[in-house]
């Protein structure tokens, strides 16, 4: 595929200090341009990315990394390539570049989908009002070994690279200077803990509540999301856990078809691939098909459920006793965890066991937002050079 460009630019681009006024500007009319969009409501990703692109989000995101001691300077020019499996994620690891300073070139999938069209729109769209950070944002396409991309990456100052693991090393080896800054985003596979007690017990409205933040978190992008739980663990007693499914599940179900969340394609998937994790693990014991969704149950978490679970309402369950049962399970690949019906401190007792794997434990309905520490990088410290300055 040839090198294009998709929102051309005649601006020379310059690097700029950390967080500049016109910088912060660009983002919150970004952010508005994209939200005053009525189309914007069929796409969900670019709904919270106009809201995560508001002023004053951005500020609490500056306020949280100022220091009279350490200074924020900017790398130079960064290369992102995006994933293929959250069309507008590119933006958020490029937007905190482009807020940190840097010139950023970003590859887009060739599989892109609506929304990004959309948001390419929208940059356009504000290209003659912000020249600069138009410059500092360009977006292309091209294919791995285009000229054009090769000679960018001898000159780029870091390298960002979302993507499965054959995707990411196929392009580590394509070498870049050997100051420049590396960062993988590579497949995860995340957790939804459930206290079943609190789901016998929840009342009508609060069970309304969790099954439309459970959809949210895990439906919106068919389970394609890194942070889309791909296995349920539900903690408590065995009589409790069944009561708690009787009772949750046909609600997802109802609220799934409902919505028509999952195409007659994705649940044939589910169903395939369902049928090849019980072949391929025996861990996994029963299998649950319900509306559009279908369900595993398994005794364990292994590598192979991360290596074969594709998404598409295919969940994994897991009935523990506690909490603690969970943690000798937990690999380095294990991203998210969102929760409900724990009380805070047993959370936040379990989460200082936890050693290996956690990057981020949100509660359900947060699982989808992203935040400016990702996969346990700090993303503005990562895209920064930081100047010690003693007094």
């Amino acid at each position: 595929m040839r090198w294009e460009i998709l929102n051309p630019t005649a601006t020379l681009p310059k690097v700029n200090h950390s967080f500049a006024d016109e910088d912060i500007g660009y983002c919150q009319t970004l952010g508005q341009t994209i939200l005053s969009d009525s189309e914007v409501k069929r796409y969900p990703d670019l709904v919270a990315l106009g809201f995560w692109l508001r002023k004053a989000n951005i500020l609490t995101i500056k306020k949280n990394h100022q220091s009279k001691h350490n200074l924020l300077r900017p790398l130079g020019l960064v290369f992102h390539s995006s994933p293929a499996n959250v069309d507008s994620l590119f933006a958020y690891s490029s937007i905190i570049s482009l807020l940190c300073g840097n010139i950023n070139v970003i590859r887009l999938s060739n599989r892109t989908g609506g929304s990004t069209e959309i948001l390419i729109d929208k940059i356009n769209s504000l290209a003659t009002q912000y020249p600069q950070q138009n410059a500092r944002m360009q977006l292309v396409k091209c294919d791995y070994q285009s000229p054009e991309l090769l000679s960018l990456l001898k000159k780029v100052d870091a390298r960002v690279l979302w993507g499965g693991e054959q995707s990411i090393q196929a392009q580590r080896a394509i070498a870049i200077p050997a100051h420049a800054r590396e960062f993988t985003f590579s497949h995860k596979y995340s957790l939804c803990v459930l206290d079943a007690q609190a789901v016998v017990n929840a009342d009508k409205n609060q069970l309304e509540k969790l099954v439309q933040n459970f959809v949210k978190d895990q439906i919106t992008f068919s389970q394609q999301a890194c942070t889309s739980a791909k296995a349920i663990i539900w903690i408590g007693e065995t009589e409790q856990i069944q009561q708690a499914k009787q009772i949750l599940w046909p609600a997802i179900t109802t609220k799934v078809d409902t919505l028509h969340s999952m195409s007659a394609s994705e649940h044939y998937t589910a169903l395939a691939n369902a049928q090849l994790l019980m072949i391929k693990d025996a861990s996994l014991t029963v299998m649950v098909q319900s509306g559009s969704l279908v369900r595993i149950q398994a005794n364990k978490l292994t590598a192979t459920q991360l290596q074969y679970h594709q998404g598409n309402g295919l969940f994994i369950e897991l009935d523990l006793t506690n909490l603690n049962d969970l943690t000798p399970m937990l690999m380095p690949y294990h991203q998210t965890v969102s929760h409900w019906g724990f009380e805070q401190s047993k959370i936040s007792q379990w989460q200082q066991s936890v050693l290996t794997g956690v990057d981020r434990l949100v509660h359900v309905g947060q699982g989808i937002n992203f935040d400016e520490i990702w996969d346990g990088l700090n993303l503005v410290n990562s895209f920064s050079r930081t100047v010690r300055c003693e007094s």
